[in-house]
């Protein structure tokens, strides 16, 4: 059976997502057709009463970047934190 759909969820970030994005993109100008359906998504840890979670973003339609302003904001508080 062939793959349809995937993600790519790293922790707090969208690079993979690029990554992809970028792949994809190359295998259509090489006219491959039969290219899966990619869904950006992330990780995003989050803090809740004291306690750590982590909770899966996906991003069907697309619209991922407009979160981008609170990843780095939250990548600078982890940094100051450490």
């Amino acid at each position: 059976e062939t793959l349809k759909t995937f993600a790519i969820t790293d922790h707090d970030t969208l690079w993979g997502v690029k990554d992809v994005l970028m792949i994809i993109d190359k295998l259509r100008q090489m006219r491959v057709t039969n290219i899966p359906r990619f869904i950006p998504a992330l990780e995003l840890s989050v803090d809740m009463d004291g306690q750590e979670l982590h909770i899966l973003a996906y991003y069907p339609s697309g619209g991922q970047l407009k979160i981008q302003d609170f990843l780095d904001k939250s990548k600078q508080e982890r940094v100051n934190r450490n």
